[in-house]
């Protein structure tokens, strides 16, 4: 992901004028300081920045609170200034004067934590995200996940340097935020997230690193509940209506409740008129439980599935079929009651039959961990950790951005191999890398088809297996930020595409593979190989064989050695007899087209078929050469419909041709370095082989020179030497 704001820790810093150090340079009783006069510490072009999310040359958050405590000085942040840019980006509502203050200008003896982490810390404010407060709620089984996302070595007494920082988890891995502690408040209130303890400050210093990560405090209002989750724990989270297809609810909670994943839940307000009140059954409207346990048992007609579900307050239970007084129970025997019911306590947490569940809950929210918050995270080692897999990509114009199904181009699509040796469940998620911030928060409409494929596939499938095979399944598509499909795949061999709805869609994107069992993933790729396919002649027309020996005779003068002007100027010029031989048995000729080669490709070419490395080609190599160059020229014809651009699409096809085979990165640099547009002109063309036979004959000298180990692999070469 591309940061919406650079320099998340450039900063410069306020000195406090006539103040009286007690701890660290810092009044100990936060009694409200002298106005400050702002001055830079050092050169804020030195400071650290993100791009992409990623720390280029780090100045982490304890060397700046170090360097805020050596100078005596509070640290503020230019990268997320305490003005209006970074409370809105579109609207700026009618609430009257906003003060930005420090938390001990607010509370009299602010604390990072009054008492730990808890749900029950956390109010909206005026204008407060509720998905941000349902997220939490969702973690309170998981203190751990919680505590990695805020680290505990910050406070208001020891070391503070009014700067604080936050950890959120952005495309595979996990970033620090830096803030500073200026807050935004109405009247002496903060305006946003804040705790029922006035002394406790963590959720506003975590909501206003959250706003950071995303650009601004109004970019987080209108997100989901999902979207918090997948930021505070890593994981692949997706949501349902429950009353849509009740029989994939009861198989995701049974998957869910087996393997790593947490699992909320709530009942819409509609049937209270938008507001948030207790029913008759015990059960409270807009409000978010967590499921933590499911059962299926036998009873005296069959057998009944039951979803047990805590109350994060502690209280308000279920009162109906199931719940702890009901007599349901006594149909059990003894044991299996002790198992269910270990403890009778009003705790909070209750069972109901899945019926219930379906008829009265309206949304489930789920959170599938990766094995590494699996590890991390104690209280859930009793279930077992998914298998996952994980993909940077991007569809890119000309070169794999091929559409979905109904596009000729879906081939080029990127093709992932999965083999599941028995049944499983598998989920698969496509999440689109956008800009968080202002108008640039817009999705693809994208997704991910399954095809099933013969076991041991390696190779990329081509055009013929897409136009001759069904599609298996899909993930359906989505203008969403991620698009998650939740599968029951019988033992086989799968190819996953992340497709957009229509080709030539550009755009980034992770994809996730998850699995309940062992399976095995990769992606489907190309070998870079050049095999030698010699033309059938070289010059059958004597006219034009007299032709180039003329033309070779004038450019070498008395030396029969031509160099890379020569050539260059030679490819450039007209010939009276334009009729060469094709180099394929199903065409006799074709028209020969000057050729526009810059000196530093007719170098390279010259290269390829001169023996001594002098740079200089005799009539025979010289003859050789010509051989390939009229091949080539007539593959770009082929591919090109004879017209003067061929389509960047056709480029791995045209390779194959003439006997080259291109891996995803070599056909993807080739088109990055010499495509225009969509597009490669016959020049362009010609670049591009040269620099693939070049590139194969500089590894093939290479290995001759160093013992293979030492050597950098084929593709490494290929690449370096395109874009050299």
């Amino acid at each position: 992901m591309e940061s919406p704001r650079r320099g998340l820790t450039s900063f410069s810093f306020p000195v406090p004028a006539n103040r009286k150090p007690e701890v660290n340079g810092f009044r100990n009783n936060f009694a409200r300081p002298e106005p400050y006069i702002p001055r830079n510490v050092h050169d804020t072009s030195k400071a650290s920045s993100v791009i992409g999310n990623k720390y280029e040359e780090t100045l982490s958050f304890e060397k700046i609170r170090e360097i805020c405590i050596q100078k005596r000085i509070l640290f503020e942040d230019p990268a997320f200034p305490a003005d209006d840019k970074s409370l809105f980006y579109s609207y700026r509502p009618n609430i009257g004067p906003i003060i930005w203050k420090r938390p001990y200008e607010i509370a009299a003896h602010p604390k990072f934590t009054a008492d730990g982490f808890s749900r029950f810390d956390l109010l909206q404010g005026k204008l407060g995200n509720c998905w941000l407060v349902a997220a939490f709620s969702c973690l309170t089984l998981t203190p751990k996940l919680l505590k990695r996302c805020i680290p505990e070595d910050q406070g208001f007494t020891h070391k503070y340097a009014g700067i604080f920082h936050f950890r959120f988890w952005r495309y595979g891995e996990w970033i620090d935020v830096v803030i500073d502690d200026r807050l935004p408040t109405i009247n002496g209130e903060l305006i946003y997230l804040r705790s029922l303890d006035r002394q406790e400050f963590w959720p506003a210093l975590f909501e206003k690193a959250y706003a950071k990560c995303y650009g601004s405090y109004e970019n987080t209002s209108g997100g989901l509940t999902n979207w918090a989750l997948q930021d505070l724990t890593g994981g692949v989270t997706e949501n349902h209506q429950v009353y849509e297809n009740p029989r994939l609810i009861q198989r995701l909670l049974d998957v869910s409740m087996t393997n790593a994943s947490l699992v909320g839940t709530y009942i819409s307000t509609n049937m209270t008129q938008g507001q948030r009140r207790r029913l008759s059954n015990g059960l409270v409207t807009g409000h978010a439980y967590s499921v933590t346990g499911y059962a299926q048992i036998p009873v005296k007609n069959g057998m009944i599935i039951l979803i047990r579900l805590r109350n994060p307050w502690g209280h308000f239970e279920w009162n109906g079929a199931w719940s702890d007084g009901s007599p349901h129970w006594e149909a059990l025997s003894e044991d299996l009651r002790k198992r269910l019911r270990p403890d009778k306590a009003d705790d909070g947490e209750f069972w109901m039959s899945f019926v219930d569940f379906s008829n009265i809950f309206t949304m489930l929210e789920v959170c599938h961990l990766s094995p590494e918050c699996w590890k991390c995270e104690p209280s859930i080692h009793h279930r077992k950790s998914w298998a996952a897999a994980v993909g940077h990509r991007e569809w890119r114009r000309g070169y794999n951005a091929g559409g979905a199904a109904s596009s000729p181009l879906l081939w080029h699509n990127n093709q992932f191999y999965l083999e599941v040796p028995s049944p499983c469940c598998v989920v698969i998620a496509l999440m689109q890398k956008y800009r968080l911030c202002g108008d640039d928060r817009r999705f693809l409409s994208c997704g991910c088809l399954i095809y099933q494929v013969t076991p041991g596939q390696s190779s990329r499938l081509t055009a013929k297996f897409f136009n001759s095979n069904k599609l298996y399944a899909t993930t359906g598509f989505k203008t969403e930020r991620e698009n998650v499909g939740f599968f029951k795949l019988p033992a086989g061999s799968y190819v996953i595409l992340p497709v957009t709805s229509y080709p030539n869609v550009e755009g980034k994107y992770l994809i996730r593979i998850f699995t309940s069992g062992k399976c095995r993933m990769r992606e489907l790729d190309d070998e870079d190989t050049m095999l030698y396919i010699p033309p059938e002649e070289r010059f059958v027309d004597l006219d034009a064989r007299y032709t180039l020996h003329k033309r070779f005779c004038a450019l070498t003068k008395q030396t029969n050695r031509l160099d890379a002007v020569g050539l260059q100027k030679l490819l450039q010029s007209r010939m009276r007899s334009q009729s060469y031989s094709c180099c394929f048995q199903e065409t006799t000729n074709f028209q020969f087209k000057p050729i526009q080669l810059t000196l530093e490709a007719c170098k390279a070419a010259i290269s390829i078929t001169n023996i001594d490395f002098s740079g200089k080609l005799n009539y025979d190599e010289f003859s050789n050469l010509m051989s390939k160059i009229m091949m080539w020229q007539n593959v770009f014809n082929q591919f090109s419909d004879g017209k003067l651009e061929m389509d960047t699409f056709c480029l791995r096809n045209a390779l194959k041709t003439l006997g080259i085979t291109g891996s995803n990165k070599t056909i993807e640099a080739l088109i990055i370095r010499f495509s225009l547009g969509e597009a490669l002109t016959l020049e362009r063309f010609m670049n591009c082989v040269i620099k693939v036979v070049t590139g194969h004959q500089l590894y093939r000298r290479r290995l001759k020179e160093k013992a293979a180990t030492d050597s950098p692999s084929l593709p490494e070469v290929l690449c370096a030497h395109i874009y050299a």
